[in-house]
């Protein structure tokens, strides 16, 4: 695959703030000439004299004055991109990259060609994807780049460098190569069936079929959606619009990181906050309140919820599958609505999905209740933690349930077993997850047909379904909505 852009792209490329160095990197055609235009070399070559991957020292132009920068030169088609790429590296004021990157903007190639082609900011996770469609990367590669970049601790940094480094791609293909042949092998006593050939056993079949369903069951013992990092603990917040969600992550957090107000609805996105509690790391995961039509969080997780809902079933795939507990957070102090509180920490409680994870019922806004209503609450079986984000009244009750609740869960027997080892674990989202899984199911229904020795066609079908599920994986059937989703996830810059 190979990709011809005519423009080119822009991006700061380290995080934003104060430090030393910043990195500025343009991608396209006519690159170094575009920077080359406003940059002197203390060599005194010029930048296009330079061989690829080179780096010299010099100065870049800005309004005048000289700024220091380390230029380095990746000449297409061997760059990340596949492009000519060009990388300065620089001081990492604010005022002085924002100008550098205009300068960029207005700079014309030194040969002033109309051909040069036009020059813009990048998008999230641009320059990945141009290093796909120009075949730098596999598609797995390029979602582990972005992995890398949203890494919670070493073990998923190590995970993401192993997808990199292109393991989990030559086991996936391995696994369609399986399927695929298995398919020609079912295809041929189909289509050869009247000809004087000699019939394929029906255990070679089912033993081939065997063969195909171990890669796949081999990919997914070594696939995570979040792997475990010592000490650090990710604790979602569900519950109707204005139950206290973000109120109550502004008291654990210490500092308002969420909007709060009496309008409902004022969370749309996840909203973070990382805190310590002894020897813990804990990461609160703030998600939109659940209207009541979509409070059935398993139903949610397997689709089918009513439009407008589809946003809520993403942050579930994404944040409920990769969190250690749930917080089922509701208004103490709406009476009327108490018994459907309860209905909705039932769904949670049930859920097959969430089985594994620490549940917490809480009543929140206790400081409107009276003593009688508090009382009331105490008593109910689901052992609700009563909490104020005004007063801090339960908070540390509340801290202290959920760490027992992770010790618990920690020695559990099942939690040590469910998770594949660190030396060889890859991170999958769960959407690719559960296409690893069906094609697996699909592979048990062709096995049990082909021992039998009959069901030939259905098991034909069967597999180009299976190969179908797997294309998006490996990237050979992707559509622009599907790329749009994986690359816009990824940072400005990368």
């Amino acid at each position: 695959m190979k990709t011809v852009f005519e423009d080119t792209i822009i991006a700061i490329s380290s995080p934003l703030g104060t430090s030393a160095q910043a990195v500025i990197r343009l991608s396209g055609p006519h690159v170094i000439e575009r920077v080359a235009a406003i940059t002197r070399l203390d060599s005194g070559i010029t930048l296009q004299e330079l061989p690829g991957f080179h780096q010299e020292t010099g100065a870049i132009d800005w309004e005048g004055v000289p700024v220091p920068a380390r230029v380095a030169v990746f000449r297409r088609p061997r760059s990340f991109t596949g492009e000519d790429l060009v990388e300065a590296t620089v001081p990492g004021s604010l005022p002085i990259l924002d100008g550098l990157v205009r300068q960029f903007l207005t700079a014309a190639p030194a040969a002033a060609s109309p051909a040069a082609g036009s020059i813009r900011l990048a998008r999230p996770g641009e320059f990945t994807l141009r290093a796909f469609l120009n075949g730098r990367l596999q598609l797995s590669q390029a979602e582990a780049v972005g992995r890398l970049i949203h890494a919670s601790g070493a073990a998923e940094a190590r995970a993401a460098y192993r997808q990199l480094g292109g393991d989990f791609t030559r086991r996936l293909e391995a696994a369609e190569r399986a399927l695929t042949e298995l398919l020609a092998l079912v295809e041929a006593g189909i289509d050869f069936a009247d000809e004087d050939l000699p019939a394929i056993a029906p255990a070679v079949l089912s033993g081939q079929a065997r063969s195909a369903r171990s890669a796949l069951e081999e990919l997914l013992r070594s696939a995570a959606l979040r792997l475990p990092e010592r000490g650090h603990w990710r604790i979602a917040l569900l519950g109707k619009p204005n139950a206290g969600k973000s109120s109550l992550v502004n008291a654990l957090a210490g500092r308002p990181v969420a909007l709060v107000s009496e309008w409902a609805g004022t969370t749309r996105d996840p909203v973070r906050a990382v805190t310590r509690h002894g020897d813990r790391q804990l990461e609160w995961v703030d998600l939109a309140g659940l209207e009541e039509s979509s409070w059935s969080l398993e139903r949610l997780l397997q689709g089918g919820e009513p439009a407008g809902s589809a946003a809520l079933q993403r942050i579930s795939e994404r944040e409920l599958a990769t969190a250690d507990a749930a917080l089922w957070v509701v208004d103490g102090a709406d009476a009327a609505g108490r018994e459907a509180a309860r209905q909705g920490f039932s769904e949670l409680c049930q859920a097959a999905a969430f089985q594994d994870l620490v549940k917490v019922l809480i009543a929140a806004k206790a400081d409107l209740l009276s003593a009688a209503e508090k009382e009331e609450w105490a008593a109910l079986p689901e052992r609700p933690a009563l909490t104020s984000a005004r007063t801090g009244e339960g908070l540390e009750e509340l801290l202290d349930r959920i760490i027992e609740g992770a010790r618990r869960r920690e020695a559990s027997p099942g939690a040590a077993g469910s998770a594949p080892p660190l030396e060889s674990a890859f991170l999958v989202s769960p959407a690719e997850h559960a296409r690893l899984v069906e094609c697996r199911d699909i592979l048990d229904r062709v096995e049990s047909r082909l021992r039998e020795g009959s069901g030939h066609e259905l098991a034909a079908v069967d597999l180009r379904d299976a190969l179908q599920r797997l294309a998006p994986l490996t990237g050979r059937e992707l559509s622009e909505k599907v790329l749009g989703e994986i690359f816009g996830r990824f940072c400005i810059g990368k």
